[in-house]
């Protein structure tokens, strides 16, 4: 697998190399310039697409040999999550909320209770601010440990599911997660709910997604996930599809 060290390593040696050869052989500097634009376009690759696992190993879906799928939400918990909540209590769906810490400490009770239903509480920073991904080391830890506190204060419970604001990862929150001992999770199917207003158009993404393994992202802000959320869970069983958690579909532990 090509990750951030292995490439690191390739690009050092590679570089090293045709140093050497411009001094000696009067090789055209061209060379090490057009390595250097290439090496600097596959960290952005590595950074904008969470499955490459480039920085840090992501888990984005389950095993294939089995029809179940994980709903998961971002961004909440908000006033529309109690209606997500109230769906999925009415078809017993547990799914996993990856939460801003911000909006933990502001709704607090919203987080309880989705704890209590049975659904897991993940960590997904705790500003989930615009420049996220140009923060530090220190930063990234601030916002990792923070949001680990709000969520503690809530439920009880230290979790130890992370996903990453907009699925950047960058060395630094690599380093970050690792020291809190947190797995990543992405997932496999994004469902683009903060895009398409328009539930029916919606929906027909998430259901022509339907695959063993997948792991929806969803938001519990957005009100057309709220309107086609309940019809997209009758056409998936529908379609023999299970609905388990993502401690279930990927055999992890969701809380430290």
């Amino acid at each position: 697998m090509l990750t951030f060290r292995n490439s690191l390593i390739l690009y050092t040696l590679t570089l090293a190399g045709l140093a050497s050869m411009v001094i000696y052989q009067h090789f055209s500097l061209l060379w090490p310039g057009l390595l250097t634009i290439g090496y600097a376009a596959l960290i952005g690759y590595g950074s904008a697409r969470v499955e490459s696992s480039f920085f840090v190993k992501t888990v984005c879906h389950g095993p294939a040999s089995r029809q179940q799928i994980a709903l998961t939400f971002d961004d909440g918990p908000t006033e529309m999550t109690l209606e997500i909540l109230a769906i999925l209590r009415r078809h017993s769906v547990a799914a996993t909320f990856f939460c801003i810490g911000q909006r933990v400490n502001q709704w607090p009770d919203i987080v309880r209770q989705a704890h209590a239903e049975g659904h897991i509480i993940g960590n997904h920073s705790f500003s989930h601010g615009y420049w996220f991904d140009l923060f530090s080391t220190i930063q990234f830890q601030q916002e990792l440990q923070l949001t680990n506190q709000a969520i503690q204060t809530a439920i009880g419970r230290q979790p130890a599911l992370f996903r990453p604001p907009y699925g950047v990862t960058t060395p630094n929150l690599a380093w970050a997660i690792r020291q809190r001992k947190l797995t990543c999770v992405g997932w496999n199917v994004r469902t683009m709910d903060t895009v398409i207003t328009n539930e029916t158009k919606l929906l027909a993404r998430a259901v022509n997604a339907l695959a063993p393994g997948t792991i929806f992202l969803f938001h519990d802000h957005v009100a057309s996930t709220a309107r086609m959320l309940e019809a997209f869970i009758l056409e998936a069983r529908n379609r023999g599809y299970e609905f388990v958690n993502l401690n279930q579909l990927l055999d992890v532990q969701p809380y430290v």
